[in-house]
């Protein structure tokens, strides 16, 4: 157990530590296009007050 949970805080210190790179894209081709040259899934999140 204790091998465990040290395997996941380094895991986890790891993954902490690298800062990700911004897609700052307006548009949803040029996000795309980004996406695709970085090698990145493409979310695309929005929202409505209906």
């Amino acid at each position: 157990m204790k091998k465990a949970l040290w395997l996941f805080l380094i895991f986890f210190l790891a993954c902490a530590t690298r800062e990700p790179e911004p897609m700052n894209a307006q548009t949803l081709s040029e996000a795309l296009q980004l996406a695709k040259q970085l090698n990145r899934p493409l979310l695309i999140d929005f929202m409505t007050d209906w």
